[in-house]
């Protein structure tokens, strides 16, 4: 694993704070800047946390992150918030956690990789439900993007995406994407010199359009000659998704297997029939011929996890029974539901409490009662 870079003090997420502005949260007011001037208890203990949080974080990716945590919306902060929290999560976990140059807002293929003991044991991707349109549709162009470009270059082509503005009608994906391609052929010896030479994506040219009334900006960082270092195949992949409209588990278990009905068999002399509880086959991980997305290996679901609940909503790791590289036994120790084939369902295997996990009393950030 490389040497992990981290500099607490080069770059500070918050300045000093005066002693008297105890007023609440005001409208339209940003996350940020509240905890920036607030002078409450609670909010001086969120402030210390989230300072502390963030110097531990890679020296090379904090000017990027900062700028997210201080974004315009209340969406883009709780976005760079949950970041840092699955990076602090794992290294509380005694794992060593490695932040790819490449991940951003809009990277999905990964945001972290995991090692221990100097082996890859995994690799992470961390997204937030958003139930606002805009982020809707913009994730939809991103994944179409992907995949089209995934096509038309026929091998390993990777790239960071960002999206400035909102769409006002459907983008022209596959537009788009043969018009990066064509412009990777056309710079593939600059790219590949920038990248021999240690640059990150930040610091390679970028291809930029207008496409349906937003702006749209790739920057590759790894094309089909430059070899994957980190084989797909034999790590595994697992996505941590924080939610934030208070999913339960039935809707969890709905999403990953398929939903669950109720099916009635009637005899032939119409006088007998049983029912029993199924599962339609139309879930992540089970579809109509069997068992799909093998290469997820887990979810991590961290429901309505924000800067003040650190302490007391706990993330569950649902495991992928069909994975194609299960997660290591013990790798994350942490809740998690597992399937039990002889009980016929999903069995729940505990965790230590979360405030533990994070060095922190269980009233956290409140005072004690």
């Amino acid at each position: 694993m490389p040497a992990d870079e981290h500099d607490s003090l080069a770059l500070r997420l918050l300045g000093d704070i005066g002693e008297s502005d105890t007023a609440s949260r005001r409208s339209g007011e940003r996350i940020m800047s509240f905890y920036q001037r607030s002078a409450r208890p609670g909010a001086g203990r969120v402030r210390k946390l989230l300072e502390a949080w963030f110097a531990e974080y890679p020296a090379r990716q904090k000017a990027a992150l900062r700028q997210r945590l201080w974004g315009s919306d209340d969406d883009v902060f709780c976005a760079a918030f949950f970041e840092l929290y699955v990076y602090t999560l794992l290294r509380r976990l005694q794992l060593d956690v490695e932040v790819p140059l490449s991940a951003g807002p809009y990277d999905t293929v990964e945001d972290f990789r995991v090692w221990r003991a100097s082996q890859l044991v995994m690799r992470v991707a961390a997204t937030c439900l958003e139930s606002e349109q805009k982020h809707a549709r913009q994730d939809g162009f991103i994944r179409d993007i992907q995949e089209r470009i995934q096509a038309l270059y026929c091998g390993d082509v990777r790239f960071s995406l960002h999206v400035r503005g909102e769409f006002k009608r459907q983008p022209r994906c596959g537009h788009v994407a043969r018009r990066f391609v064509d412009w990777c052929a056309q710079n593939v010896a600059q790219i590949e010199e920038a990248l021999k030479a240690g640059r990150g994506p930040q610091d390679l040219a970028s291809f930029a359009v207008n496409e349906a009334g937003a702006g749209v900006e790739l920057s590759p960082f790894c094309l089909k000659a430059k070899a994957r270092k980190y084989p797909v195949e034999t790590v595994p992949f697992v996505v941590a998704v924080c939610v934030s409209e208070g999913l339960d588990g039935i809707d969890i278990c709905n999403a990953l297997f398929g939903d669950e009905v109720c099916e009635t068999r009637i005899g032939p002399d119409l006088d007998h029939y049983d029912t029993a509880l199924k599962r339609k086959r139309n879930g992540l991980w089970l579809g109509p011929r069997g068992p799909q997305n093998t290469r997820v290996s887990g979810v991590l679901i961290a429901d309505e996890v924000f800067c003040t609940s650190v302490a007391k909503q706990a993330p569950v790791l649902y495991l992928n029974p069909w994975a194609a590289n299960a997660v290591p036994a013990g790798t994350l120790p942490i809740a998690q539901m597992v399937l039990n084939e002889a009980a016929g369902g999903l069995q729940r295997v505990p965790g230590p409490p979360i405030h533990e996990v994070f060095g922190l009393p269980s009233y956290w950030p409140f005072d004690p009662t």
